[in-house]
């Protein structure tokens, strides 16, 4: 099984961390585990979006580490990428949740925001290849709000510093840790009202004849690894390990 994932993920995903980061530590576990014993190939591509619209589809990777899944529900809220994951790939078993948080500077009129509503207007980072289906079905779309998109976490949260953007949203331990390198947590604030939460998975094309098998095979790894307790080891090892190195 060829598996594909990119860097600058930590401590999710990441050359330099042990075994890839978290995420593929469980990708690579769960094939040895519930009763499979599968083998596999692992490449790093810095190009996120090349995953879901070349290497996937194409078949020259089967699987994906890793993708949030947007609400397939409300596909007529959703964007034109957001609709192409519910249409076009099949996911795995959530292996992680996450919450997303709402950076702003601390003087920035949208400091205060207590709705979705407010952040009408405001310029959005979030990185390439980061999904924004958790913002669609809030209504926040582009016109409604402007989208800006660079390569890394690490670039967003410098983007806010400069006054290039009015809002930086990601992963909470994503956009804290930038925060923390940056030495510049006394100048952002974190909005504690409005959050929203999303699930991790593994991502195959449904072009692919042996995709389904392939999920199917990693769902019984991850279910088996949840069951056993070895899913929490791998959680707790690599957020010590992460959070040594830093």
């Amino acid at each position: 099984i060829k598996l594909v994932t990119a860097n600058d993920w930590k401590p999710c995903t990441d050359e330099s961390l042990s075994g890839g980061g978290i995420y593929v530590r469980m990708a690579t576990t769960a094939m040895q585990r519930g009763g499979n014993d599968l083998q596999y190939k692992l490449a790093f591509v810095d190009d996120w979006g090349s995953h879901i619209d070349i290497l996937l589809p194409s078949r020259a990777m089967d699987i994906s580490v890793a993708w949030s899944k947007p609400d397939c529900t409300k596909i007529d809220l959703l964007g034109e990428f957001a609709v192409k994951m519910c249409t076009d790939f099949e996911f795995s078993l959530p292996i992680y949740e996450v919450a997303y948080s709402y950076h702003t500077l601390i003087d920035s009129k949208y400091a205060g925001a207590r709705a979705f509503t407010d952040y009408a207007g405001a310029r959005i980072c979030r990185p390439e290849g980061w999904p924004t289906s958790d913002l669609e079905v809030e209504g926040l779309a582009e016109p409604v709000v402007t989208f800006v998109r660079p390569k890394s976490p690490m670039e967003c949260a410098k983007m806010l510093l400069a006054g290039e953007v009015d809002l930086y949203s990601i992963e909470v331990e994503t956009s804290t840790a930038n925060f923390e390198e940056l030495g510049a947590t006394d100048k952002v604030e974190l909005n504690p009202a409005l959050a929203t939460f999303n699930t991790h998975h593994f991502v195959t094309s449904k072009a692919n004849p042996r995709g389904r098998d392939y999920i199917e095979a990693l769902n019984r790894g991850i279910e088996e690894m949840r069951e056993s307790g070895e899913w929490y080891d791998i959680v707790a090892t690599g957020l010590s390990e992460y959070n040594k190195t830093n």
